[in-house]
């Protein structure tokens, strides 16, 4: 039996702060980075591949379509997408929060930005090339194999076979 939430706008705005402040929780903690500075630089990297893993899986949450709290069947977006139009026009505050704007448009940016892997070698074709990757597509591809078995990867063998 499907439940039908039937919040409020001021509602879902809480759920919505709610379920973003878990995500980033869950993804920025001591137990899952490691922070370390030298000569006045900083690097922030996962512990361990587990803690790789758990970053690549709740990141892809928070990018991804979420649920009936917070959406209708037809117009299905992410938290990250009602963040923005929360900061655009917020019913908890009846403002623009600007900051909040500022912030998910660095991420945004970040989030599409095309990386380069130089010298990625393919050994199947004994091939060494300089690869180029949007960087939500390669957290696309890390999240779901690292949260599912390779039988169960059918669209991430997609969407890799179209980067090839």
């Amino acid at each position: 039996m499907e439940q039908n939430f039937e919040f409020n706008d001021i509602e879902k705005e809480i759920c919505l702060l709610l379920a973003s402040t878990q995500i980033f929780d869950r993804i920025v903690n001591h137990s899952t980075l490691c922070i370390t500075i030298n000569n006045g630089v900083g690097t922030i990297l996962p512990k361990n591949m587990e803690s790789l893993k758990y970053f690549f899986a709740h990141t892809i949450d928070f990018f991804s379509a979420a649920g009936n709290i917070l959406n209708s069947n037809r117009n299905r977006k992410s938290c990250f997408d009602l963040l923005l139009e929360m900061g655009i026009d917020s019913k908890l505050c009846n403002c623009k929060l600007e900051n909040l704007c500022v912030s998910l448009n660095l991420l945004k940016e970040w989030y599409h930005e095309e990386v380069i892997y130089e010298d990625f070698y393919f050994a199947s074709f004994d091939l060494e090339v300089d690869l180029k990757i949007k960087r939500s597509d390669v957290i696309y591809i890390c999240a779901n194999f690292s949260k599912h078995n390779f039988t169960n990867v059918d669209a991430c063998r997609k969407k890799l076979k179209n980067i090839l």
